[in-house]
Order: structure tokens, then sequence, then C-alpha cells
């Protein structure tokens, strides 16, 4: 959400001209030093900033098969949590920043995934459905994951559901 960057002092933006299809993925500090996060061509959906400003998740790929991968903004690093071919984007943070929940989906499902935002231990399956769905948020108090979901001739719906905090 971009109201948290803002109170941060920090801003995450897509650089290059309107007509450019892929453009590069940078970070600015509020000092105004930019960081490329991604060159151009590559195409980045969903960008979600940690709670406490150092990272960022985010699926790159295409509208069919993007990977969840997540910046460190300190370190100038990134991580590929997923690799599976599907499209997972639609990442949210937990409000200590160390997991993930997110999306991957096909043309017949849509699969909603906990993980862990280091990359370590396996992701844990939440919810599997054939309709489309998107992650929005986590509860302020962390125990329930907010999302839409839409079917054949319906409108978006939300939805909540609780989440085991334990690793």
């Amino acid at each position: 959400r971009f109201d948290a960057a803002w109170r941060a002092g920090t801003f995450v933006y897509a650089s290059g001209k309107p007509t450019e299809m892929r453009p590069a993925l940078n970070w600015v500090d509020a000092g105004g030093k930019t960081q490329e996060l991604l060159p151009a061509g590559e195409s980045v959906f969903t960008p979600r900033l940690s709670p406490d400003g150092r990272k960022l998740a985010a699926s790159v790929g295409s509208l069919i098969v993007g990977e969840l991968f997540v910046w460190d903004l300190q370190r100038g690093s990134r991580s590929q949590l997923t690799s599976d071919g599907q499209r997972s984007s639609y990442a949210v943070w937990t409000s200590d920043g160390k997991h993930l929940v997110y999306v991957a989906a096909s043309p017949t499902r849509s699969v909603m995934w906990w993980i862990r935002a280091d990359g370590g231990g396996q992701p844990v399956r939440l919810y599997e459905t054939t309709q489309d769905m998107r992650t929005s948020a986590i509860t302020p108090d962390g125990r329930r994951v907010v999302f839409a979901q839409t079917g054949p001739g319906t409108a978006w719906d939300l939805w909540t559901l609780p989440l085991d905090l334990s690793d």
C-alpha cells in the first residue's frame, strides 16, 4: 500500500515512458537516491512493501506465469520464493514481516498459500477454489487474511480466512 510508504518517506515506482510495456522497477529513498530493482524488460505485478519498509514483494513474469520475489532494499538483493510455473501474485505481508500470503493461479484454479518471506521452509496451502481470487490484506491482529473472490456471473465478494500463526 502506498499510504504506508508515504508515511515512511519512501516511494516505489516504475520508471519509463508511458509507451513502454515493461519499464524498470526502481526504489527511490527520501533523499532522492535511486536503486534499480529490476531492469526494463521484465513485467512486475502487484508490488507490496513490507510493514517496516525494508522489503518489497512482487510477482515477476506475465499475466499467465509470474513468480514471487522479495527484494531486500537495504542489501540490494532479491530472493525468488516460488518457481511453480503459475501466476503467483497478490502477496500480502504479516504485520511482523516474516510471512506472506499469496495466490497461485492457473486457468482452472486459484490456491492461497502461506510462505516464509525469507524463503525458508515449504509453502502451506490455505485455501483452494475454481474461482478467481485475490488476497487483499491481513487483519491488524494478524489472525485473518482478507481476500476477494469471484465466479461465473458473480461480482467480487470479500471473505476472510483464519490464519494459524505458528510456523
